[in-house]
């Protein structure tokens, strides 16, 4: 029987995103509010109630943050990998219902759907930052 789980990923994975949970959300958004319109829209990103999932490059710095990397057709944390082969992770969140583009955080056990992130706008991303979110 194989018995899944995470280990230590060296090297790690180059970063292609980011996500903020919590405070650190709020300080990853008010950190993005401060950089040019025209980076802003070269990024996607879906937020949820307490979280904030960025992607793109040249992304905003924020302690506490979470880098993600692509593994495969999964979203890891860049530091992270599975004991098992991504694809067979992916296909347990696929027979559990999931869909589409995952970001999967193992250490606060968020799975994270990126199937509808859109092309990040300083509007939609201020209402977050206030509570208005969709």
């Amino acid at each position: 029987m194989i018995t899944p789980g995470w280990r230590r990923r060296e090297p790690p994975l180059p970063v292609e995103g980011v996500v903020g949970l919590g405070a650190t959300g709020r300080t990853l958004a008010a950190s993005a509010l401060r950089r040019p319109d025209e980076q802003l829209s070269g990024w996607t990103g879906v937020a949820g109630e307490d979280v904030l999932v960025l992607l793109g490059a040249d992304l905003p710095w924020t302690p506490d943050a979470i880098w993600l990397g692509k593994d495969g057709d999964l979203w890891l944390p860049t530091t992270q990998e599975s004991t098992v082969p991504v694809e067979l992770v992916l296909a347990a969140f696929r027979r559990a219902g999931h869909r589409g583009r995952l970001a999967v955080l193992p250490e606060s056990g968020h799975v994270i759907s990126l199937a509808h992130a859109r092309p990040v706008a300083r509007s939609r991303l201020q209402d977050w930052l206030e509570g208005r979110w969709e």
